[in-house]
């Protein structure tokens, strides 16, 4: 087991137990997606967890696809391996994607750039890895509001879990964009936890020139 990522080998095979309270959240945030994927269109999810999303997604698309999800934790993906063989499931590190430029039409990244430590660069890897003109979905769980979020939280924090960049919703639409996408959809699913769901398109190069005053997307 690699200390690194200890807590979500740890938590694997009891992930989809605390994530069921989010289900109606992520049934909206599935058929948002669902709906945007056409014949043959070639789909990567990072940081997939034990695939709940994935299995979602696979389910409710209506035409022929290929799906690439991955997760740096080996654990998860054995738990996504042995709920379907209709997907591929890969362990890779979100910010060191091997993959070719402008190799896929979706980037999925779900409910994860708040527990990684260098958010930025998964998105640097998420811009150049997607088509241009195509989407990166991105829900996220924003900040704990209420007084049962905050404990459960806190719950959580003392087995382990870590949370490194907290979004409220104005914050977030700021940090994708000062990473080079723009959102195109957003809306806020009730459930559990609040979860913001945005689809966003690659900004250009000209677009970034505007913003930043040079081409580099920022990292």
């Amino acid at each position: 087991m690699n200390k690194k990522y200890f807590y979500w080998d740890f938590a694997a095979k009891k992930y989809d137990f605390w994530r069921n309270l989010e289900m109606n959240s992520d049934i909206q945030v599935a058929n948002n997606i669902a709906n945007k994927i056409q014949v043959d269109d070639n789909v990567l999810e990072i940081a997939c967890g034990t695939g709940r999303l994935s299995c979602l997604i696979l389910n409710k698309t209506q035409v022929p696809f290929n799906y690439l999800a991955t997760d740096i934790s080996s654990q998860m993906i054995n738990v996504c391996k042995n709920k379907t063989s209709e997907l591929k499931f890969q362990i890779a590190d979100a910010t060191n994607l091997e993959y070719e430029d402008k190799s896929f039409n979706h980037i999925i990244i779900g409910n994860a750039l708040h527990i990684m430590t260098k958010p930025e660069k998964a998105l640097a890897e998420a811009y150049r890895v997607l088509k241009d003109d195509w989407l990166l979905h991105a829900p996220q769980f924003l900040t704990p509001s209420t007084v049962r979020e905050k404990f459960i939280l806190n719950i959580t924090r003392l087995l382990g879990y870590k949370v490194f960049n907290e979004f409220e919703l104005d914050s977030y639409l700021s940090f994708l964009e000062s990473n080079g996408f723009k959102a195109t959809k957003k809306e806020i699913y009730t459930c559990f936890r609040n979860m913001l769901y945005v689809s966003c398109n690659k900004k250009s190069i000209d677009e970034e020139k505007q913003n930043s005053g040079h081409s580099k997307i920022r990292i």
